[in-house]
Formats: structure tokens, C-alpha cells, sequence
């Protein structure tokens, strides 16, 4: 199946006629409409639903724009209409639905509902099919009942992965894989045939056909038949719900197991906890040590330290002053005095008789100690570059000091952090003696209703025997009447085709189970990388399996996460498409095995899918679409349609855009 246009004439926000066409073609079967919020994008998604089936989850019901309400005056007529053009297996449809609404003083009242189908002949002439032809053809193209798993939005998608994530009985699953591959008309057969405790069945019928014989005996002996069957029934039911029960418990017992395991592993990491704590304790006292050698040492050369500034300007201001290395180390004024006074050098030479000699040493006195500056200024210098290199010997040692303890800070911050990763995975005492008593409490229910199980069974059994006895005391004591020995044969035959029914109910429910199963999980492995196992209960249920690098399942159940929801949601799409294909391939004469995929299948359309998924995923989500559905249509914003556009540019044959004239008023343009 796959649509070629929709049409909306006055429908909510598009005031006026708008047409679609969406892509048709096998290799660019992907239409994109893209429009922000208000623009219409899920009013375009419930045209369809109400086109082809008359609903909608409109809160307003009210269909017609609201600017052509305003317009018209009491009494005034307007229509609203959708049609969609379809093709399934070569055969084209048109399908219409209008509203006719006058206006009241208060509100529009419904004047007219009209709904048509055509049907397209060969010569191209549309022939409108009768409301019983166009109810069964609608039947054959897509029940309503699987419509919502085509037609739907990203609260849709949610809404189903909810229902997943909490392990509910997937009835609605459950529902329109019976439709889809026409297990309920099995079931609708076996509801007709029996049981025959019930009067509406044709078992039912036949006997209290038989009973209906004035016979006191035999009245006794059918009243007791009554009850074993309603006695069996009733077990019948008990029975399931135990089983179901104890295959619950199982679940439950097999998780609690499996986090026990998981504690387990965390519980042997102990030995990693004490080398961490050891670790850490070493740390935090070399820490504590750097830091008191770091005062220490401060406090001791705090003077130096903060003079060193005041030494190093010092020293700038004597080299700038450029009174340095003028005398001669050591040499004191007193001992030139006494050479001059003397009248001869320490040589030896004559200094009284020697007038430039003489003068000379005059001008050394003026230099040496105690009166020379400069002198006096580079013994000053010479101790301030001494207390600045000790200083900055004490500062290279209180920087390593330093550089020890964040070195220190820096591994116990690693220790902490690797005993924190590990402390959130071990588990508390209680929490392991919670679970050991959810463990114990899960094997205590599921031994219950496993016992309960077994004991209803073998209620039942007596039952059956009982029941057994009294129908052939009953048939011997109406042999003899020729009226009940033919009612006995129409009810021994009606109950071989009910049991004949069940036979065959049961066999293709479980090959339509694995089947559907099998193809989800090729699906999903594409798309979810694959590691996962998805099983499908016989009720439906849905849960997930870890398998390891060989194949093999581990054990695990996991637990589903939102991502794998949304991803599992797609396959069982894709599974349902499958199935259609091959439950159409087995009715028809045209069609082979081998030619599935030649088969129509169903049109994907989608408000807003992606969103529910994180950016990482849509890639492949945009990969498979396309390959799952004959034809997608995706109604999405724009800043997520030009991503998606981005993956799907290969696939993509139409473009719409939706733009927003107003609050209540949008139109349509076609992009390139």
C-alpha cells in the first residue's frame, strides 16, 4: 500500500484546499514535510487517520477552520473534506470523508457525515464501492486496529515503550499480530464452535438439543455435564493466570539472581578497595608533612623572604650609582696614614721626596674605610646578593614542597574517585540482604504458583474424568432416542472441529510468534549494533536478552532503556510489514514464497519520530526506515528535518514545507 496524495479542503489549520503528493518510487520512497510547531504537522498526521477511519485525538473536536467559522453567519452551510489516493498491489483507491456543519447561535452542528470509496478499472473510470464492499476493502488494505501502528507520533512511539519498559501483557501487540495474519478469524471460529456450556456456541446448541428430552435421568446427568464444564472453565482460567504468575516470578527471581551475581563481582573488587585505602591514607599523610615542612620552612626565612624585594632594589640603585670596586678590599685608611706619616711605601719606596706617589695615596684614603662609600657600598652589596641567593635557594625548596603536596592532592583525589566508582557498585549490607530477601520471597511465590499450578491441573483432571463419565452415561441413555443419537453426532462432529480449530490456532500462533521474533531482532540488530536478544512470550510480553561475543546468551535479562525501547518499537513495525507480506503471498494465487518482497506492504507516516531518539541512533534509524516501509512520510521540525534530510538525502523524492500564516491558519509549499 502506498499513498500518492492527500487533499484537505477547510481541515483545521489549512483554510482553503491543500494537496500533497508523497514520493511513490521504489528507491526515493521517502517524503519529508518539515514545519515548526503550530504549523501543522500533526493535524496533517490526523487527516489521515480520519480520512481512511473517521478518528481523530483532537481535544477540540471541531474540524472546520476556525477563520471560516468566524465568516459565516447562523444558518450558514460549510464543508469540510479530506481525501487520500492510494495504490495497493496495482489497484488505485480514492478515499473521501467530508463534514457538512451549519452554524448555530452557539455552535456548529453536524449536518451531513459522508464517507466514499472508489475503486479504479482498468480503463481508469473510479467505481464507488458500497458501504459493505468499502468496509471489507478497508479491512483488506489496513485495519484500523493496525492503523496505530502506522499511523503515529513520537508521544505514540513513548506511549508503546512505556508498555514495554514496564513488562505489561502487550495485548495491543498481541492484538494486531492475530489481525494481521488472520489469527483472530481462527479465534472468532473457535468462539462459534464451543464451548458447550455456552447456549450461543454451536456445541452449546446441539447440547442442550440433546438434554431437551423430558428424561429425569438424563436432565440430572446434564445439569452435572453444566457444571464439570463450567468447573473445568473455570480451572481452565485459574490455571493460566498460575502459569503466567509463576512465569513472572520467574522473571523476577532471574533479575534479582542476576543483580546478586553483579554484587558478587563488585564484593571481589575488595582487595582493589584496600590497596585504594592504603594508597590514599599514605597520601594524605605525605601531604600532611609537605605542608608542615612548607610552613615550617616559611616561617623561619619569612624576614629574608619578604626583604628580598627590598635587597634586590638596593642592589640596582649601587650599580646605578656606579659606586662599587673603587677601593682596595680590605685596606683600611689607618694603615695608608701610617705609610704616609712614615714617609716610605710598605716597598720600600721614598714618599717624602715623591710628590705624585705622596698625592696618590692622599686621594686612597678618601676611599678606604671609614671614609669610603664605596667601599662601605659593596661590602653592603656583597651581603644583599647574599641574602637574595639564600632566598632564592628557599624559594626553589618551598616551590618542590609545593609541587609535592598538589602532587599529593592530585593522587588522593584519583584514590578517592576510583574508591567512590567502586563504593557506588558495592552494594550496602542492606542492600544485599534485601535481595537475598526479594531472592528468597521469589522462589517462595513462583514454588506457589508453580504448586498451584500442579494442583488445578490435577483438579482439572479429575474433572475431565468426571465430565468424561457423565457424557457417556448421558449418550447411553439416549441411544435409544433417534432425535438425540443424531444431535449427538452433529455435537461429536462440531466438537472435532473445535478441537481441530485449537490444534491449528495453537500451531500457526507460535509460528507467527517465532516469525514475528525472528524479524525483530534482524531489524534490531541493525539498528541497536547488535549484543541483544529480543524475545516474545507467548503472551506477548517483551523482554531482552544479553548474548556474549560468541553468541551465546549470558544469563542476563537487561533491563530496557529508552533508546532500546524506541528501537524495538521500530522492529516490531518492520515484523508486522513482513508478516503482511507473507500472509498475502499464502492467499494468493499470483505470488510465490519467493516473491515477498515484491509484495505491497504499508506506508510508514510519522509525526515527528525522531525526536525521541538521541542523535547517535538517528543515523541508522534513517538507514533502516526507508529499507522497512514501501513508503515513509515524516512530519518533522526543522531543525531535526535537516538532519534528517541529511541521512535520508539519498532517499528522499518529495519535499514539503509547512509554514504558519497565522495562529490559525497554515499553507503548504513544495520544496526542491
Amino acid at each position: 500500500m502506498k499513498i500518492e496524495s492527500i487533499q484537505l479542503y477547510n481541515f483545521r489549520q489549512f483554510k482553503g484546499e491543500h494537496k500533497l503528493t508523497f514520493s511513490m518510487s521504489s528507491d526515493k520512497n521517502v517524503s519529508v514535510i518539515m514545519g515548526e510547531n503550530g504549523s501543522g504537522k500533526t493535524t496533517l498526521e490526523q487527516a489521515f487517520r480520519w480520512c481512511l477511519y473517521g478518528t481523530n485525538d483532537f481535544k477540540v473536536s471541531e474540524l472546520l477552520n476556525r477563520e471560516i467559522k468566524e465568516l459565516m453567519g447562523t444558518d450558514d452551510e460549510e464543508k469540510v473534506r479530506v481525501e487520500i489516493i492510494l495504490k495497493h498491489n496495482n489497484v488505485m483507491y480514492k478515499v473521501t470523508r467530508y463534514q457538512i456543519l451549519s452554524k448555530k447561535i452557539r455552535a456548529l452542528k453536524v449536518v451531513k457525515d459522508g464517507f466514499l470509496m472508489r475503486e479504479q478499472d482498468e480503463l481508469g473510470e473510479w467505481r464507488i464501492l458500497n458501504k459493505d464492499e468499502a468496509y471489507v476493502q478497508m479491512k483488506t488494505l489496513l485495519p484500523e486496529s493496525l492503523a496505530r501502528f502506522f499511523f503515529f507520533d513520537g508521544e505514540r512511539i513513548e506511549a508503546m515503550s512505556r508498555t514495554l519498559l514496564d513488562e505489561k501483557k502487550s495485548e495491543e501487540f498481541q492484538e494486531a499480530v492475530k489481525g494481521l495474519v488472520g489469527l483472530d478469524a481462527a479465534l472468532n471460529a473457535i468462539n462459534h464452535f464451543g464451548p458447550e456450556n455456552l447456549k450461543r456456541t454451536v456445541m452449546g446448541k446441539f447440547f442442550q438439543d440433546v438434554g431437551a428430552s423430558g428424561n429425569n435421568k438424563v436432565e440430572e446427568i446434564t445439569e452435572q455435564i453444566n457444571k464439570y464444564n463450567n468447573d473445568v472453565q473455570q480451572l481452565q482460567e485459574r490455571i493460566q493466570v498460575a502459569k503466567e504468575e509463576a512465569e513472572r516470578f520467574q522473571r523476577d527471581l532471574t533479575k534479582a539472581e542476576n543483580k546478586k551475581n553483579e554484587m558478587r563481582d563488585s564484593i571481589g573488587r575488595s582487595n582493589e578497595v584496600r590497596k585504594y585505602t592504603i594508597n590514599l591514607k599514605q597520601y594524605q599523610s605525605n601531604k600532611k608533612q609537605h605542608a608542615e615542612r612548607y610552613v615550617h620552612k616559611f616561617a623561619e626565612n619569612s624576614q629574608a623572604l619578604c626583604s628580598k624585594y627590598l635587597a634586590e632594589q638596593a642592589l640596582t640603585v649601587i650599580k646605578e650609582a656606579g659606586a662599587l670596586d673603587s677601593g682596595i678590599p680590605e685596606l683600611h685608611a689607618d694603615a695608608v696614614q701610617f705609610l704616609l706619616d712614615r714617609g716610605s711605601c710598605i716597598c720600600g719606596a721614598d714618599l717624602s721626596s715623591d710628590a705624585k706617589k705622596r698625592e696618590h695615596l692622599e686621594k686612597l684614603l678618601q676611599m678606604l674605610p671609614p671614609y669610603s662609600v664605596s667601599t662601605l657600598a659593596t661590602h653592603f652589596a656583597s651581603e644583599l646578593q647574599e641574602l637574595v641567593s639564600n632566598v632564592d635557594n628557599i624559594e626553589t625548596e618551598l616551590q618542590e614542597l609545593l609541587k609535592d603536596e598538589r602532587n599529593d592532592e592530585a593522587q588522593i583525589a584519583d584514590m578517592e574517585d576510583r574508591l567512590s566508582m567502586i563504593d557506588r557498585n558495592l552494594p550496602s549490607q542492606e542492600k544485599i540482604e534485601s535481595l537475598n530477601n526479594q531472592i528468597a520471597r521469589f522462589k517462595k511465590l513462583k514454588m506457589d504458583a508453580e504448586n498451584e499450578f500442579a494442583k488445578l491441573n490435577s483438579q482439572k483432571g479429575k474433572v475431565d474424568y468426571q465430565l468424561k463419565n457423565a457424557i457417556n452415561k448421558r449418550n447411553e441413555l439416549l441411544i435409544e432416542d433417534q432425535r438425540n443419537r443424531k444431535n449427538l453426532v452433529y455435537l461429536s462432529y462440531a466438537r472435532a472441529v473445535y478441537e481441530k480449530l485449537h490444534e491449528y490456532y495453537k500451531v500457526r500462533e507460535i509460528d507467527t510468534r517465532k516469525m514475528l521474533q525472528d524479524e525483530i531482532n534482524s531489524i534490531f540488530e541493525d539498528i541497536y549494533d547488535g549484543g541483544i536478544r529480543i524475545n516474545v512470550a507467548d503472551n506477548y510480553t517483551i523482554t531482552t536478552d544479553v548474548i556474549d561475543p560468541n553468541g551465546q546468551f549470558d544469563g542476563t535479562n537487561l533491563e530496557q532503556n529508552t533508546a532500546q525501547s524506541y528501537a524495538i518499537i521500530f522492529a516490531f513495525i518492520a515484523g508486522l510489514i513482513e508478516l503482511a507480506k507473507r500472509k498475502y503471498v499464502q492467499r494468493s494465487d499470483e505470488y510465490t514464497e519467493e516473491d515477498v518482497d515484491r509484495v505491497d506492504g504499508y506506508p510508514l507516516v510519522m509525526d515527528a519520530p525522531l525526536s525521541s531518539f538521541d542523535k547517535s541512533r538517528i543515523h541508522k534509524i534513517c538507514k533502516e526506515l526507508p529499507r522497512i516501509a514501501e513508503q515513509v512520510v515524516i512530519f518533522i521540525k526543522d531543525t531535526d528535518g535537516e538532519l534528517a534530510e541529511q541521512h535520508l538525502a539519498d532517499r528522499i523524492g518529495s519535499k514539503w514545507t509547512l509554514i504558519a500564516d497565522s495562529k490559525i491558519c497554515s499553507h503548504i509549499e513544495r520544496r526542491m
